[in-house]
């Protein structure tokens, strides 16, 4: 889509396409948009300072993942495969989900690490 166009309430039909010069008041409209969502652009920078501090939390190299209560079985598998020193690393392993990484997080938290 040019520069000098934009959208008619987001949709991408090309007849709710318009020229900016035709209708200058979507201008402002973008920036009501950007003024809304700022409360969701700074939970989202928070989650991932959130996310980059846990990246290089450390795992103790003799933590029983099959005691682990809520772990999946694949999970486990994979994770006592590869035995990962960080959370960083487990959330990269193939086979380890998201919740996954919390539970391990939460339960190397409860352990003292």
């Amino acid at each position: 889509m040019p520069h000098d166009e934009i959208a008619i309430e987001g949709k991408r039909d090309p007849r709710n396409i318009v020229k900016l010069q035709e209708h200058p008041e979507h201008r402002w409209g973008m920036v009501v948009d950007l003024d809304t969502l700022s409360g969701t652009i700074e939970a989202c920078a928070a989650e991932t300072e959130r996310l980059a501090e846990q990246e290089h939390h450390p795992l103790a190299a003799d933590l029983d993942y099959a005691s682990v209560k809520g772990l999946r079985a694949e999970a486990v598998a994979t994770l006592n495969r590869f035995r990962p020193a960080t959370l960083g690393q487990a959330g990269r392993l193939a086979g380890v989900n998201p919740s996954d990484v919390m539970i391990v997080a939460v339960a190397a938290r409860r352990r003292g690490g």
